[in-house]
């Protein structure tokens, strides 16, 4: 087959530029000086012309330095750039776990349709427990699914709270939400009570819910946080998961961004989905109860009522 006309290499192309550059050049700057003045009518031109700009082309000589060395440190930087932020590699991270969690999910759901006879899959600790979060939770899910094996981790990227009231909508007409509801939305913006109450009455009144605290230096932290402490503090079952207040003391643990977790940050955001579920227990021995059971509390009965 025709391999086809020869390629032109690069030093050929370069080679083809510099002449017409001096072609250019000699045609503007002696040629038609030449033709104009005569060859020594030329030559003192330019020699009044050299000895009259000299300082101009000091100047014009350093500004084209300094633009070689600007374009030659901004070329270095972006080869030598990372090919993602480490915010984002911790993000990446998440999803890749998420991505693996629902394929292995997908592949021993289809072998148990293939096998009545099969045993049921022992129920986990997380098989109880449905998140919806931010990018913050997404870069926190290998640590939340080694915490709590098989919880059901839905987390996007600039995910704020006014998502979450479909987000768990779906899941409950769906009929995969779960006893247990964990929402870390806050780092995205300001939210409102009317957006937890929403969530508040798609789970129903008798799962448990989590809301977790945002760590970010953004205009609303402060706001988002008083508000979900304050949502909590008048509704049962409604615990906090103090995200804010545990982080802070560990931001190199994470990413350039000072808001997403690497992995003992995700850890940390972990232990604080935990000791909230901790917390929902009753303390009382004589009605201790798992804080995953769906249902609600017993009734306690003090002297005083």
């Amino acid at each position: 087959m025709w391999p086809g006309p020869p390629r032109a290499s690069g030093w050929s192309l370069l080679a083809v530029a510099v002449a017409v550059a001096v072609a250019a050049a000699s045609y503007r700057w002696l040629e038609q000086p030449v033709r104009r003045r005569g060859v020594r009518g030329s030559i003192r031109a330019l020699s009044a012309f050299a000895t009259e700009s000299w300082s101009r082309l000091g100047v014009v000589g350093v500004a084209a330095m300094l633009g070689l060395i600007l374009v030659g440190g901004t070329t270095a930087a972006v080869v030598v750039a990372p090919a993602e932020t480490s915010a984002q590699a911790q993000i990446t991270r998440g999803r890749q776990l998420l991505d693996a969690a629902q394929a292995d999910r997908k592949r021993e759901n289809a072998e148990r349709k293939s096998d009545p006879t099969a045993a049921p899959a022992p129920v986990a600790e997380g098989d109880l427990i449905s998140a919806v979060g931010d990018s913050v939770m997404l870069a926190s899910a290998p640590e939340l699914e080694d915490r709590f094996p098989g919880i059901l981790i839905d987390a996007a990227v600039s995910r704020g709270m006014r998502a979450a009231p479909d987000i768990l909508a779906a899941q409950a007409s769906a009929g995969t939400l779960r006893p247990v509801v964990v929402v870390g939305l806050g780092t995205n913006g300001p939210i409102t009570a009317d957006e937890l109450l929403a969530i508040e009455s798609v789970i129903g009144p008798d799962r448990k819910l989590v809301l977790v605290t945002a760590f970010a230096d953004r205009d609303w932290t402060a706001g988002v946080n008083e508000a979900l402490a304050g949502f909590a503090a008048r509704h049962r079952l409604v615990g906090i998961a103090g995200w804010h207040d545990a982080i802070a003391p560990h931001t190199d643990v994470l990413a350039g961004d000072n808001i997403h977790p690497g992995p003992t940050g995700g850890r940390i955001y972990a232990d604080c989905v935990a000791s909230a579920l901790d917390w929902l227990a009753p303390q009382h021995a004589l009605h201790g109860r798992d804080p995953y059971r769906l249902g609600p509390d017993p009734v306690v009965l003090r002297p005083w009522a």
